[in-house]
């Protein structure tokens, strides 16, 4: 264990921290890119496609408007 503490040491004495800082800057900016990225072509293939998002819930409204029809017809 005592190895292991002093070669973590020894690591963290010698990292450059602004690097590391760099690093980190640089992975961030990959992954708000790509998720600005995926988010631009969720909405541009929904247009290309003409999907709404409100289709389910038209679908849902019909099936329990439906179901209240036939509900209220057949109950005694």
């Amino acid at each position: 264990m005592g190895r292991l503490l002093k070669i973590i040491r020894k690591f963290l004495l010698i990292i450059n921290w602004t690097t590391l800082g760099s690093i980190v800057v640089i992975i961030g900016s990959i992954l708000g890119i790509s998720l600005l990225v995926a988010i631009f072509l969720h909405f541009l293939i929904n247009r290309i496609f003409g999907y709404s998002g409100n289709k389910d819930l038209d679908y849902k409204d019909k099936v329990t408007a439906k179901a209240k029809e036939l509900f209220n017809r057949y109950k005694h």
